[in-house]
């Protein structure tokens, strides 16, 4: 009986111990408000003029981007950054404070190509993303990529768009 009652012992106090990091890490805790967020993203070349990633896009490093968060009732911009793609396309800027009475949104600016620098504003593709930045999303906030047209289609894009079952541009 007297191992019983130290085996249930030790069961009480194990179930104890594994059930406090849950008390710990509980939604109901207030947790510190976040300070800092990472906007992280790519831009690309679309060789193929499609306004989405191709199989033949290239990312794009050099490229400029600006950051720019804007109050929801006045319009009243509330921060600006700007920042810069390095290898593989790929940007990431630091913010600070949550943002979550605004409407924030990334732009491109300029391409780090020459042949292939032409800023889309036409149809649905648009040169800009537009998003609200709070701690619900997190401290890392990857956006979709956005990029940039080449000046003429390659001539291999007529076999990517017969591949995934569409027409070219301008047909």
């Amino acid at each position: 009986m007297a191992k019983f009652i130290q085996v249930s012992f030790l069961f009480v106090v194990a179930l104890c111990f594994l059930s406090f990091p849950s008390v710990i890490y509980s939604e109901d805790v207030p947790q510190p408000p976040v300070s800092q967020f990472h906007i992280q993203g790519q831009v690309y070349c679309d060789t193929c003029r499609a306004g989405f990633i191709t199989e033949l896009s290239e990312f794009i490093p050099g490229a400029s981007l600006r950051l720019q968060c804007k109050d929801k009732e006045n319009g009243d911009v509330t921060f600006t950054e700007v920042g810069y793609t390095r290898a593989e396309g790929l940007y990431s800027m630091l913010v600070e404070r949550d943002h979550k009475n605004e409407f924030c949104e990334i732009t491109l600016i300029s391409s780090g190509r020459k042949d292939c620098n032409e800023i889309p504003t036409e149809g649905w593709v648009k040169p800009s993303l537009k998003f609200i930045l709070n701690t619900v999303n997190g401290t890392t906030r990857t956006v979709n990529p956005l990029g940039f047209f080449k000046k003429e289609a390659l001539p291999k894009c007529a076999q990517v768009y017969n591949k995934l079952g569409m027409y070219p541009p301008n047909m």
